[in-house]
């Protein structure tokens, strides 16, 4: 990091940063591992539900859908939960 800090301002993505920012492809990624966890949750419970098929198009509903669920998490409810839970951890 060194004396500057981070490379990337905290919450640059709000203004799209400058150039490139790689963060937003990450979330379409998440958003498929997100779906397939919950599918295979849902599946292995005991009323063995089908999340393929009550989705319907899970190639879309993955990245778009559970993406974009978790970039809002992480950009809109995070940082409140991260600002409730920091004055926990500051040394006494």
């Amino acid at each position: 990091c060194g004396a500057k800090g981070a490379p990337m301002m905290p919450h640059t993505w709000f203004l799209f940063g400058k150039g490139l920012n790689l963060f937003y492809s990450t979330f379409p990624q998440y958003g498929i591992v997100f779906y397939m966890a919950l599918a295979t949750l849902l599946k292995l419970c005991p009323l063995a539900i089908d999340l393929n098929a009550l989705v319907g198009v899970p190639a879309i509903a993955a990245p778009l859908g559970f993406g974009l669920f978790l970039y809002h998490f992480a950009l809109g409810f995070f940082p409140f939960i991260q600002k409730a839970v920091a004055p926990l951890f500051k040394e006494a």
